[in-house]
């Protein structure tokens, strides 16, 4: 039995690498672990802003595979932000999973930025204002139609093209119609444009801009 329990326990170390932080602690991962495994290992927040590692002190990629014994040191910049390329520099499911909820999280807010963009022009059109709407509560009338708990959800589900605020705004405010474009004064028409009768006249006759006339 006692054979038993030390042969799974050299297997176990088998599948394990043990390496240390600069200052000695240390820190246990999986064989095939990169230094960007131990930066996430050590803190999720070290881990998504890595610019650099230091293995033994040697400067060295972030995907570089660790052995047991390594001394790792982790460069970090709080303008550093994951790629999706560092999907492939990882193997830790901890890892891969922190950065994936990054990538979703980036991918959110610049949908947010965009919807925001999108629904406050359509909103402009039918003479609303987007933030004396947040104010008075009628925001509310959008979240409603848009069937969502939020209007960040809103938001984003525009910057995503999952609503269309184009039929959003109407179904929330059915009242509501869009403000006529300006109409163009005939004593300040732009007279260098054909009127229609001289396009018509030009059309029968097979003469088109840029076809020379005999």
């Amino acid at each position: 039995q006692d054979d038993t329990i030390l042969l799974e326990s050299d297997l176990l170390f088998e599948e394990e690498i043990f390496v240390f932080t600069p200052k000695g602690d240390v820190i246990q991962l999986p064989i095939g672990a990169t230094a960007l495994d131990f930066a996430f290992s050590v803190h999720t927040k070290i881990g998504v802003t890595t610019v650099g590692t230091k293995v033994n002190g040697k400067i060295v990629p972030i995907k570089k595979v660790l052995k047991s014994g390594d001394i790792v040191e982790i460069m970090a910049s709080a303008n550093q932000k994951p790629g999706k390329d560092w999907l492939n520099f990882v193997t830790t499911s901890k890892a891969r999973n922190k950065i994936r909820s990054f990538l979703r999280s980036e991918q959110r807010d610049r949908s947010r930025i965009v919807g925001k963009e999108l629904l406050v022009q359509e909103l402009h059109a039918f003479g609303m204002d987007f933030d004396k709407m947040i104010k008075n509560g009628e925001i509310e009338a959008l979240i409603k139609a848009g069937k969502e708990a939020h209007i960040d959800d809103i938001l984003i589900s525009v910057g995503y093209g999952k609503l269309n605020p184009k039929e959003l705004i109407p179904r929330a405010f059915p009242n509501k119609v869009p403000k006529a474009p300006p109409q163009e004064d005939p004593k300040h028409a732009d007279k260098s444009k054909p009127g229609p009768e001289v396009r018509k006249a030009s059309s029968c006759c097979g003469i088109f801009d840029n076809t020379p006339v005999a």
